[in-house]
């Protein structure tokens, strides 16, 4: 995740691209964009990886998925703020696909836990 965009930061520096600089001013300029993509970098980076720094953290089976969870929803974000000024999306819509990936989510953790408990 972090290399794509990381990719398309340098093609556009290397390149001086000035078509592509507006797409992401359009995108950080604008109020709800702007907030959202805050919002993204915080449940991608910010709250996952200092929190994932830690030996404890990384095997306690109470930690990941609700940082699993916040990269999910992370990516969600990021898709939404790619698509949503190209694409007229509503916000059910976009709730009910985040609930989908949200019990499908839940369903494999759940699995995953059922699984280990019966193999202890």
């Amino acid at each position: 995740m972090g290399r794509s965009v990381l990719r398309q930061y340098l093609t556009i520096w290397y390149g001086n691209l000035p078509e592509e600089v507006g797409f992401l001013a359009r995108r950080l300029s604008a109020s709800p964009l702007r907030e959202l993509c805050v919002a993204v970098l915080f449940l991608l980076f910010f709250i996952p990886f200092p929190t994932l720094l830690s030996t404890r953290a990384k095997s306690n089976p109470y930690a990941v998925p609700p940082l699993a969870l916040s990269i999910l929803s992370g990516i969600l974000l990021e898709r939404y703020v790619f698509l949503a000024p190209v694409v007229r999306l509503s916000p059910g819509a976009l709730a009910i696909d985040f609930a989908c990936l949200l019990l499908l989510f839940l369903a494999v953790v759940l699995q995953r836990f059922q699984g280990a408990s019966l193999d202890a």
